[in-house]
């Protein structure tokens, strides 16, 4: 049931943030097909259906067990304590999620991406070093190439090494 209610509430945020988005960003006539209200929008509806698939599957797993009417304890109070495990987990990424934000004006969106990816391998359970380094580091060269050198779109470099 709780997971029913997060996904509500994601849903609702999400077409909240999709309906003001467009007052807040500046509309011109893009060169490619892509303006400023683009990316965001983008994130918004990926947010808005992955929340609304989430919201459903989580509707029939409870309707199913609502109907299977607990038959096994022991398999419920382990699905409980791992739920409780995953909660924790989410919370502690969007804690970081939030603490990166709040810190990308000054280390850069790029340095900010990065400890937030590192990190979030560790939350996830992948305890390899060497190679969640490897896929941290390829993965912000690709966006500072897809972004920078491809759609010359400039994200924020920081400011506390300039």
């Amino acid at each position: 049931m709780r997971e029913i209610i997060i996904y509500g509430v994601m849903a609702l945020i999400a077409a909240f943030w999709i309906m003001i988005t467009p007052l807040q960003i500046q509309e011109f006539e893009p060169e490619f097909g892509l303006t400023p209200r683009t990316f965001p929008l983008l994130i918004l509806w990926g947010i808005l259906i992955l929340a609304i698939i989430g919201l459903v599957t989580s509707i029939f797993k409870w309707l199913k067990q609502k109907s299977m009417n607990k038959q096994e304890v022991t398999a419920e109070e382990r699905d409980h304590e791992e739920e409780e495990m995953n909660m924790k987990k989410i919370a502690g990424f969007i804690l970081l999620i939030g603490i990166l934000i709040f810190l990308i004006p000054y280390i850069g969106f790029y340095l900010a991406g990065g400890i937030l990816l590192f990190i979030a391998f560790f939350i996830a359970g992948r305890k390899m070093w060497k190679r969640n380094m490897l896929y941290t580091v390829i993965t912000m060269i690709t966006i500072w190439l897809v972004f920078e050198k491809v759609m010359l779109v400039y994200l924020p470099k920081g400011n506390l090494f300039i």
